[in-house]
């Protein structure tokens, strides 16, 4: 469920009052997400350095997304053809099969 960072904020600052367990209890709301939330809201350093890290990871594991933001000033023309096609997967096939067919003809 999403909460707006209005409730947040109140629910942080009722939690210092009268702590985090009746806190979360009198806004129907587990425990562990109280107490993240206080966290982030009291290390908002280790909150970015946690995002970069997860983009990172996410980078990792998506290879070609990767090389494409990368590349996505130099390679401007090759997004914009990729964005303007209706077959994106067939547009980039097909351009693997030609650059391996030019490979075989060396």
């Amino acid at each position: 469920m999403d909460y707006d960072v209005k409730f947040k904020t109140d629910a942080i600052e009722l939690s210092d009052k009268i702590g985090v367990k009746q806190a979360a209890e009198e806004l129907s709301i587990s425990v562990n997400t109280l107490s993240s939330w206080r966290y982030k809201n009291k290390n908002p350093e280790s909150m970015r350095a946690a995002h970069n890290k997860a983009v990172a990871k996410y980078h990792k594991k998506s290879y070609w997304h990767y090389n494409l933001s990368l590349n996505r000033s130099t390679d401007a023309e090759l997004i914009e053809m990729l964005d303007a096609s209706d077959n994106k997967l067939g547009l980039i096939r097909e351009a693997l099969r030609l650059y391996l067919k030019k490979q075989n003809k060396k």
